[in-house]
């Protein structure tokens, strides 16, 4: 028998649906909603869904894949059919990747969910695909509104109307267009940044440093909580801040000029220069360009090359710089007699506030320990489709939604990275995939 999973809440204005043959899957379903404001049915098959969704108006159908006599794909095809205004989401496992393409091309799923799931990240689908909903149901009450109110104003107010729809069908077209311009140019940013940072590491001089320098300032912005832009622009800047080497000779990497006051740091100065002049000359990346001529500023004044102090130095900047000087001092190359994770750490912690923003210390040393240069050093960024069986995966992959795909210690197969490309091609997004290199 199907089961309601809970009585109709007269408050609520989201009605959900969970399938699952499994009992305790659809207990689960029942825990985790709990307290939310919404209307559930749960059906242990196919066919008790089909029951329901014929008694009430669903806003959202949840299906397992495998199912006795009516999998998931078929259900949410018959769903799409016959209550296309219900946003479908299946639930599938890593075995199920033809059934899952099934399901994308034929049931026009707006999402799917990986088992083992994490609750706070299906509740964040849930969550996000309500709004729509929600969102949806408001369009369509003003839309009769406005046809109600159209009715009374006459022809003439109908005639403006049309003119004022046809006006805003172009305004979002140029929106849309300009929108999928806009990610076709992050798109080739990020392209060019992973071939530049390819392109350091075969020269010896980027030291095979980019990713680690590139990952953990991200994070730090993160934790701080810079804007997506922010974020960005501090990710490319990150990756290239020594692009300026590729131009340079040979050199011994001692890059605080304030300690070493030799020809090497004045070629550490240039460096700086030359990255944010190359960058400069892309309109685009000027912020990132900023970043870059900055990142050796000191809070006290005393860095370079403007000898800016605390509030004129940008942020993304402080992040960077406290990041890059450990990496140097780590490795013994900014510092005489410091080297390895403890001493920099020392270093860097003893000149908070007169050269290193406190907040900026605090989280990085808050993800760093002693190991974590020298594994995530090893680690190579790939393309999807550079990706072999065999390979091992460095970090976790996750969905925009933080869903858990795969992940991180993961050898790979076949199977697993046909689902990486299947999710790229649907998620219209490119991935950047970090691998152990083993080499």
């Amino acid at each position: 028998m199907a089961k309601q999973a809970m009585a109709p809440n007269d408050c609520s204005s989201v009605t959900l649906l969970f399938v699952d043959d499994e009992l305790p899957i659809l207990k689960a379903f029942k825990r985790l909603v709990r307290g939310k404001n919404w209307t559930v049915y749960c059906a242990e098959s196919a066919q008790q869904g089909i029951q329901i969704l014929s008694q009430n108006n669903v806003d959202i159908v949840v299906s397992d894949m495998r199912m006795p006599n009516m999998n998931g794909a078929q259900f949410l095809s018959y769903v799409r059919d016959n209550h296309p205004q219900a946003q479908r989401i299946l639930i599938t496992g890593y075995s199920d990747l033809q059934s899952l393409q099934s399901a994308i091309n034929e049931a026009k799923i707006s999402n799917y969910i990986s088992k083992p799931w994490e609750d706070e990240a299906l509740l964040d689908v849930l969550q996000k695909t309500v709004d729509i909903q929600e969102g949806e149901k408001e369009r369509r009450r003003l839309e009769l509104v406005k046809k109600s109110q159209n009715k009374k104003l006459g022809r003439l107010a109908l005639s403006l109307n049309s003119q004022v729809n046809e006006k805003s069908m172009e305004v979002n077209q140029a929106l849309t267009l300009l929108e999928m311009e806009r990610n076709h140019a992050q798109m080739r940013v990020h392209e060019l940044t992973h071939a530049v940072l390819k392109l350091l590491g075969l020269s010896g001089k980027g030291r095979s440093y980019g990713a680690f320098i590139a990952e953990s300032a991200t994070a730090v912005g993160r934790a701080i909580g810079l804007s997506a832009l922010e974020l960005e622009n501090l990710y490319i800047a990150a990756a290239l801040h020594n692009i300026g080497y590729l131009v340079l000779g040979e050199r011994e990497m001692i890059e605080d000029a304030n300690e070493q006051e030799n020809e090497h740091s004045e070629q550490y100065k240039a460096q700086v220069a030359i990255s944010e002049e190359i960058l400069n000359g892309m309109p685009a990346l000027a912020p990132v360009a900023s970043i870059i001529a900055t990142h050796k500023e000191r809070l006290n004044g005393t860095g370079f090359p403007n000898k800016l102090k605390a509030e004129q130095i940008p942020m993304p900047a402080r992040i960077l710089g406290v990041v890059s000087d450990y990496v140097q001092l780590h490795r013994g190359r900014m510092c005489s007699g410091v080297e390895g994770h403890a001493m920099a750490r020392k270093y860097i912690e003893s000149r908070i506030a007169w050269h290193y923003d406190i907040a900026v210390v605090k989280h990085f040393f808050e993800q760093v320990d002693d190991a974590a240069l020298n594994y995530i050093s090893t680690i190579l960024a790939s393309e999807v489709h550079e990706l072999q069986p065999g390979m091992i995966l460095a970090n976790d992959i996750r969905t925009h939604n933080k869903v858990l795909l795969l992940p991180a210690g993961v050898k790979l197969n076949q199977n697993q990275i046909n689902k990486i490309e299947l999710y790229e091609r649907f998620a219209k997004t490119k991935l950047i995939v970090n691998i152990v290199n083993t080499s």
